[in-house]
């Protein structure tokens, strides 16, 4: 398997793991809002952006992950719901903090 020579980054979003050598965690899908004639972006040069936007949709996105989660129990869609939440929350933070 192809192993990049020079060392890594890995950046931990409440125990969800992404980067390092190719295959060492899972792989994990990202999509932007931060691009080219987004709403969100105010001002593609200087890398500005309508932050409370950007918060307020992720915020809709959550939400309609929620709706779209299944479990066996209450107990266990309320834990999933605190672990997304965190980590969609982490990952916000991180991405936002480049774009202030």
């Amino acid at each position: 398997m192809f192993k990049f020579e020079k060392e890594q980054t890995v950046l931990d979003f409440n125990g969800y793991k992404i980067g390092g050598q190719p295959g060492e965690y899972p792989r994990a899908l990202g999509a932007s809002i931060f691009y080219n004639k987004h709403e969100t972006v105010l001002n593609e040069h200087t890398g500005e952006i309508d932050k409370p936007r950007a918060e307020a949709l992720c915020t809709a996105v959550l939400n309609s992950m929620m709706r779209q989660a299944t479990g066996t129990s209450v107990r266990s869609l309320q834990s999933m719901e605190r672990h997304l939440r965190a980590t969609l929350t982490g990952l916000l933070r991180w991405m936002t903090s480049f774009h202030s």
